[in-house]
């Protein structure tokens, strides 16, 4: 094993060997080895005999070799138009005014609302020949979705009734803001799974106004205690550059509220009208300040607490992969088995672009263009060369291809600077996160990690 194929990670008493082709971590307890594990990838023998080397290489390559081998999740053929996931911007209309809402194209919502014959005729497209797959996932998106909910209803009732023979799955993506009674009950008795937009406390939550400039958090809050219990749902939580130093903050005020949360950065999009995705010098260190205690924060709990579960969902996700070496040949599903599609059947292979016509691969009722298919979609890692020599690139799997996109950059090449820095300081302690566990506590992993769970991403 050469020297430049493993990556080196010490903090603290922590030593640790990570193997990017097959995610394998080693912790190191001798400082003697670890000496040696350094001149193996510095190439450095002034220390140590070239054999003291080769008989560490051969070790190591052993360790590799008997573990477990990696799941390989592939993709589905880059050719073909068959669709397992697909998301419906059923609303072409928001009662909020999110300051770094990726749907806005110079303030505006450019897409428009399905009617009921339109969502008719694109279910019912959908539903033709689907020798591939006997399951379909629909996603309600927006906008908000629930400002169309008649027509929303309309889907699920006409889907399930209609086509009775596939198993049809139900999400929506929402603010939280008209969670009505109703609504909720029909959630409920449809099963409809729901991620819901939240931020963190009132004065965190301050990017989240209604178009009045009223505030939402009191609103939303109160709708999420009404799904407990009643609606499966997770919240996702963007953490822009001005909140950025109440991370370790946000990550414990959701762990608390006992709920599972996704978090992410605010990234760039068409939306070019606030700066909350520019991240400075200084901000990137601060970010990594607060990340190295939002681990620290979890060692606590999980080790020293012995808490049995955790609710962050990126975090679980992340140690599952590592736990199973989990070998993704893509970023997400985007152009592969998941598409987005509007009210005229125009067809994106992600929703973060259906604002942008220029990015339509084609329409439902018409053609796909395989090539735009291709040129919008999440490339295999393995092709985008500019990643090959990270050590993050199975884990990272080149970034979300959308946000390159909108950003200038082809899907086939590394993500921008912001965006791959920010990754590798959150990889870095997901590893140091994990290698913990697996000494001071490794019945956690049964507890939160099973082969079957989803990967969330």
């Amino acid at each position: 094993m050469k020297g430049q194929e493993i990556f080196l990670l010490e903090e603290g008493n922590s030593k640790v060997i990570f193997h990017p082709e097959t995610l394998k971590i080693f912790n190191v307890n001798e400082d003697e080895t670890w000496g040696k594990v350094r001149a193996l990838q510095k190439k450095d023998y002034s220390k140590y005999s070239e054999s003291d080397i080769s008989i560490l290489n051969s070790k190591i390559e052993e360790v590799v070799k008997e573990s477990p081998l990696s799941i390989k999740n592939k993709s589905t053929n880059r050719d073909l138009f068959h669709v397992s996931s697909v998301i419906l911007p059923i609303s072409g209309n928001c009662n909020l005014k999110c300051t770094y809402c990726f749907a806005h194209d110079e303030g505006k919502i450019p897409f428009k609302s399905f009617s009921k014959n339109e969502a008719k005729s694109a279910i019912d497209k959908l539903m033709q020949d689907r020798s591939y797959d006997d399951s379909l996932n629909i996603t309600f998106f927006g906008g908000e979705p629930f400002l169309n909910f008649e027509v929303l209803k309309f889907v699920v009732n006409y889907a399930n009734s209609q086509y009775p023979k596939y198993k049809i799955n139900f999400s929506a993506t929402t603010n939280g803001t008209i969670l009505t009674e109703e609504i909720i009950t029909f959630l409920e008795q449809n099963k409809i799974t729901l991620l819901v937009s939240l931020d963190g406390p009132q004065e965190i939550n301050r990017h989240r106004k209604y178009k009045n400039g009223g505030d939402s958090y009191s609103t939303v809050a109160s709708n999420i205690e009404k799904l407990k219990n009643r609606v499966k749902f997770s919240l996702r939580i963007t953490i822009s550059n001005d909140n950025i130093k109440n991370t370790l903050r946000i990550y414990k005020y959701f762990e608390e509220a006992k709920v599972l949360f996704n978090v992410v950065f605010a990234y760039k999009s068409g939306n070019t009208s606030h700066q909350l995705a520019d991240y400075t010098n200084e901000d990137i260190n601060i970010i990594e300040s607060q990340l190295n205690k939002v681990r620290e924060y979890y060692l606590d709990k999980i080790i020293n607490e012995q808490v049995d579960k955790i609710y962050c969902l990126s975090i679980l996700s992340d140690i599952k992969t590592l736990r199973y070496r989990i070998l993704s040949e893509n970023h997400c599903g985007a152009g592969f088995g998941l598409f987005s599609i509007t009210n005229d059947g125009s067809v994106f292979t992600c929703e973060h672009l259906v604002s942008y016509t220029k990015y339509s691969i084609g329409n439902i009722y018409g053609k796909i263009n395989s090539k735009l298919k291709n040129d919008f979609r999440a490339e295999n890692i393995e092709n985008i060369d500019t990643c090959s020599d990270c050590w993050a690139r199975n884990l990272c799997l080149g970034g979300c291809f959308a946000e390159k996109v909108l950003s200038g950059i082809k899907p086939n090449k590394k993500p921008s600077q912001d965006s791959c820095s920010l990754k590798l300081i959150y990889f870095k302690n997901v590893l140091l996160l994990f290698s913990k566990i697996i000494i001071g506590r490794p019945d956690f992993f049964k507890k939160n990690t099973k082969k079957n769970d989803e990967r969330n991403c």
